[in-house]
């Protein structure tokens, strides 16, 4: 019709906001554009790393921002409890890096921290409902669990909210992979995921994007959580 100002009943998303994203009870956390982007803001926040200890049983994207941040690597092996086969004293700024395997080792991590304090880093990115200790940085990927494009988490303790990097990531055009699994499938959307992958893997340390936010708080987290349960059962 002639002379209308309204934009024809077009809108946008309407998602719901659930609110209910796993919280930690210490420490602050800063969102960022992946789980990798996450470990990177740490190691540059924590200052003058000179070394850290990984494990050789991790996804080889962790190596990713140590080869930025140009930091050198030791590895160490785990045993067959996924725990170190040694525990290495750690020299002035030396930092030990340990995975929480799958979520099951939340005991071990308790028993690092009282042992490296603010030494230790913990990868969480397959433990999301994993709390963060006191004086330990952490970091979390979200979208392992998620329908997400892409996003992580860094948590560390801080007088003062954590400074967020200063742009703000994008997440289009690739996260339409996403609308492709639920039109036809995973396996016809495998190409656009991997070069979702792909962006990742260049992305410089950004703010997670506004997308990948809003979607986040349109998952209920709980019941993901009650049905993995269920699942592993």
């Amino acid at each position: 019709m002639e002379g209308r100002t309204d934009i024809g009943g077009f809108f946008g998303l309407e998602l719901p906001e659930y609110g209910n994203f796993p919280q930690w009870h210490h420490g602050r956390s800063v969102a960022v554009n992946s789980g990798r982007r996450a470990l990177e803001y740490i190691l540059r926040r924590l200052g003058d790393v000179r070394r850290v200890h990984v494990p050789l049983y991790t996804c080889g994207t962790v190596l990713e921002p140590m080869e930025r941040l140009h930091i050198p690597v030791i590895p160490y092996r785990i045993d067959g409890h996924l725990e170190p086969e040694e525990l290495p004293e750690l020299e002035e700024g030396e930092f030990l890096l340990y995975t929480n395997y799958f979520g099951i080792k939340e005991k071990y991590v308790d028993r690092l921290a009282s042992r490296y304090g603010g030494r230790l880093v913990v990868d969480n990115a397959l433990a999301l409902y994993s709390p963060a200790r006191p004086g330990v940085a952490s970091l979390y990927s979200p979208r392992k669990f998620s329908g997400l494009p892409d996003g992580g988490i860094a948590v560390m303790d801080a007088d003062q909210p954590l400074p967020e990097p200063e742009e703000r990531d994008e997440s289009l055009p690739d996260a339409a992979f996403l609308l492709g699994c639920l039109e036809r499938g995973p396996e016809r959307a495998s190409a656009a995921c991997g070069r979702n992958e792909r962006r990742l893997e260049n992305a410089p340390l950004r703010k997670m994007s506004r997308l990948t936010e809003r979607l986040m708080r349109g998952i209920d987290y709980e019941q993901a959580r009650l049905r993995r349960m269920d699942n592993f059962l």
